[in-house]
């Protein structure tokens, strides 16, 4: 069974949150993403680097170099 969880940041908007969960795929591990309004619709799945990346952004850390950089969704096999 997945073990999702949801930002402590939500409380006050729980309509616009994401929810993630750690995804094992072989020797290395994922996270994956949903729409907490949707949890049976699509969701993204992310390499641990890509979801560092994408954490480091969100915070306000990213590098303006940093910020124009694509971060490639895995594709079953994390990056």
């Amino acid at each position: 069974m997945t073990r999702w969880r949801k930002s402590s940041h939500s409380g006050s908007y729980p309509e616009t949150c994401v929810e993630c969960a750690a995804l094992p795929l072989g020797r290395d591990r994922a996270v994956r993403v949903r729409d907490s309004t949707d949890p049976d619709g699509a969701h993204l799945v992310l390499s641990h680097a890509a979801w560092d990346a994408l954490l480091v952004q969100l915070k306000g850390g990213g590098s303006r170099r940093s910020a124009g950089r694509r971060v490639r969704p895995a594709t079953g096999h994390p990056a």
